[in-house]
């Protein structure tokens, strides 16, 4: 299947107004992760983790996540897992460099669009905290925080990124 950003939504902890899922109905979502949970199984792949392009989703996303089987989302920008419409959110970033080593992150590596020198410093990174990775499994296992604290700090989060964007642009700019 492909990634076509067809909503203007800006989802729920995405800043971007560019979504695959985010505002679109709850059937038409569940229609979309039915074609690529399809596509995967059709190539061996048997999953029920979700991590939404372009890391936009909103409630229905989640919804449309477990009426097709999905039990866990690989996105957000809390510190800790939580529970939210029967699904575990798993936080991530592209950014984790920035994540000042509080609560559990999962890494999202756009391979795709990496150069050899990002790929250096991801590599750099995973050596000098090799001692703290764990894996996806003992990630879900830990224990889930309540929602409303996760999407504080989700919002924390995005304000001090955006903080960081505009106080980088104003050098840039200079």
């Amino acid at each position: 299947v492909h990634h076509v950003y067809t909503s203007s939504s800006k989802g729920l902890v995405c800043k971007r107004s560019m979504s695959e899922f985010a505002g679109l109905p709850l059937e038409e979502q569940i229609v979309l992760l039915r074609l690529g949970k399809r596509k995967m199984e059709e190539n061996g792949l048997d999953t029920d983790i979700f991590m939404p392009p372009g890391h936009s989703y909103d409630i229905n996303t989640l919804k449309a996540m477990k009426e097709c089987g999905f039990r866990f989302l690989s996105d957000g920008r809390s510190f800790h897992p939580y529970n939210k419409a029967g699904i575990r959110c798993i936080p991530t970033s592209n950014s984790y460099r920035l994540h000042f080593n509080r609560g559990i992150l999962t890494i999202c590596i756009h391979s795709d669009a990496e150069d050899e020198r990002s790929f250096k410093r991801t590599e750099k990174y995973l050596k000098k905290n090799r001692e703290r990775i764990i894996s996806f499994q003992e990630g879900i296992e830990l224990k889930a925080y309540p929602y409303c604290f996760c999407r504080m700090q989700e919002k924390m989060n995005m304000a001090i990124d955006s903080a960081l964007l505009y106080m980088i642009g104003k050098v840039r700019r200079k």
